[in-house]
């Protein structure tokens, strides 16, 4: 029962894909004319919707903030603005900023407002179809009442309308196209089923109908570079402390949605899927052929948004203030699950691997 959930899940992730379409662009890098960058996902790819009110305060006070990552104020860590660079085209920019913390929190957050010019849609939380992700704003209504972060978890299909809705309806074909999601679910479904709080039938008919809907989009993007999920690494550290079942759980749940998103994506004209996967894989088989010196813990230390204060905190207000003390350039993770800019470099490679092998390079 759990294998079909995921593959829904997967379904609804590649039928989204499929509807995209099948400094200058004129760098030497660049072959197929690439002029601008899209990108629609979850914390792998956000550049800073939520470096607003307390968050960026914390960043201009400590050195950085609005990653998920080792922040720094210069910004360019993670995987999307290497790309950007590598093309080049303009710097990627949140499509949309804002916070909605719980009041208790004491922290402080700005309305959810749409930045003109700014195509990176990806969001901190964001699922595939369902809006209710992690520390989602949308939670602190009953009958959840949850005491949060009040992220705006914008799902991938709601980030590629809006882009339509700022864009006339169309892509112009010159654009790289990138999509990156899929974690949030199995953290959100993880969470469902260690509380109890649906049947797995209930479970599997939520995300079916969330795999039934189909995004119509105008066609037209030429270069779509799809990654697919890896909870390799980050799955291992989730399960540290849970029974090997969740940890199968975790694995089953990467393996089935990826499947599915492979099936749906084959032949499908101007979209490259990346196995992150099994790039992943390689990566935990050997980490020190890819000059990581630790895979396994984390570099931020204790910092604003750590509850209890003593815990490793967050990596979205992580920066070189924080961090844990000795040579950390070369570790894997900034916190639980999000990689360091050292891992976002390998994950940047990767991609422009697989778009030189496509001829965008």
């Amino acid at each position: 029962m759990k294998d079909i959930r995921w593959k829904l899940a997967a379904l609804a992730a590649a039928a989204i894909v499929a509807a995209c379409g099948g400094e200058t662009a004129d760098g030497p890098s660049n072959k197929v004319g690439i002029n601008a960058m899209v990108s629609f996902g979850d914390s792998l790819s956000d550049v800073g919707s939520y470096n607003v009110g307390s968050i960026a305060g914390l960043g201009q006070a400590t050195g950085g903030a609005g990653r998920f990552t080792v922040n720094a104020t210069t910004g360019g860590q993670i995987w999307t603005e290497r790309i950007a660079a590598l093309l080049p085209v303009p710097t990627t920019c949140p499509a949309t900023t804002g916070l909605s913390p719980s009041p208790q929190t004491g922290l402080t957050g700005a309305p959810f407002t749409a930045k003109s010019g700014c195509f990176n849609y990806a969001q901190g939380g964001s699922r595939v179809t369902s809006p209710y992700g992690v520390n989602s704003y949308l939670f602190q209504a009953p009958p959840f009442n949850q005491i949060n972060l009040g992220a705006m978890t914008k799902p991938v299909k709601d980030q590629m309308s809006a882009h339509l809705t700022a864009s006339g309806g169309s892509y112009t074909g010159k654009e790289l196209v990138t999509v990156l999601a899929g974690a949030n679910d199995v953290f959100m479904e993880l969470a469902t089923v260690a509380a109890g709080a649906q049947t797995p039938q209930a479970a599997v008919t939520n995300v079916a109908t969330a795999g039934s809907s189909r995004l119509v989009v105008a066609k037209g993007a030429k270069q779509v570079l799809v990654l697919n999920m890896s909870l390799t690494l980050a799955g291992r550290r989730l399960a540290e402390h849970q029974s090997a079942r969740r940890q199968g759980l975790i694995e089953a749940m990467n393996q089935a949605f990826n499947a599915q998103l492979a099936a749906q994506l084959t032949g499908v004209s101007g979209v490259v899927l990346g196995d992150l996967y099994s790039e992943s894989q390689a990566i935990a088989a050997n980490p020190a052929q890819y000059a990581l010196t630790n895979v396994s813990t984390p570099v931020c230390g204790p910092n604003a948004l750590s509850n209890p204060p003593s815990k490793p905190g967050t990596s979205l207000v992580c920066n070189a203030s924080n961090v844990i003390k000795g040579d950390i350039s070369h570790y894997g993770f900034a916190d639980d699950v999000h990689p360091t800019p050292y891992g976002h470099q390998l994950v940047s490679q990767f991609a422009s691997k697989l778009m030189a092998q496509a001829g965008w390079l």
